[in-house]
C-alpha cells in the first residue's frame, strides 16, 4: 500500500514492505498414485510410440482416480502396461489415450478373470468350429 508524503518531502511515495504469499502445501497424507499412474502411462507410451501422449490433465486425473479407487493403484498400473502393450485387436483398434484406456480397462480386466473348466471348453471348442479350415491350395 503506497501513502502519499507530506509537504515538500523529496520521496513522493512510501513504499510498505510486500508480504509474501503463503504457498499451499501438499494435504498431509495425499495418495500420489494417480501422479505415478500417469507418469508410468506416459513413460510407455513415449517407449513405444516415440512421442508425448496427449494428457487431459483433470479430466485423466479423475478416470485414473476412479479407477484405483475402484480396484488399486497395483491393478491399474498393470493394466496400463498391458493396454500398451497387447495386441488384441480391440485395444490395437484404440487410439490409445487415457480415455480409451479408462473406457476398455473393465474389458482388460475381465481378460484376467479366471472361468471354469466347463466354460473353457466350450469357449475352445466354438473357437475351433468357428476358425477358418486350412486349405492346402491357398497357401501357395
Amino acid at each position: 500500500m503506497r501513502k502519499k508524503a507530506s509537504g515538500n518531502d523529496p520521496a513522493l511515495f512510501e513504499v510498505e514492505p510486500a508480504v509474501p504469499k503463503k504457498r499451499r502445501s501438499p494435504k498431509p497424507g495425499a495418495d500420489h498414485g494417480i501422479q505415478r499412474c500417469i507418469g508410468l502411462y506416459h513413460d510407455t507410451f513415449l517407449a513405444r510410440f516415440g512421442f508425448k501422449p496427449q494428457i487431459h490433465g483433470a479430466k485423466d486425473g479423475a478416470h485414473i482416480k476412479s479407477l484405483i479407487a475402484a480396484w488399486g493403484e497395483t491393478d491399474v498400473v498393470v493394466l496400463i502396461v498391458e493396454f500398451l502393450t497387447t495386441t488384441d485387436p480391440r485395444i490395437v483398434r484404440s487410439d490409445y489415450t487415457l480415455g480409451a484406456f479408462y473406457n476398455l480397462a473393465q474389458y482388460l480386466r475381465l481378460r484376467h478373470t479366471r472361468t471354469d473348466e466347463r466354460t473353457a471348453n466350450n469357449v475352445d471348442a466354438a473357437m475351433r468350429a468357428t476358425a477358418p479350415a486350412h486349405d492346402p491350395r491357398r497357401s501357395r
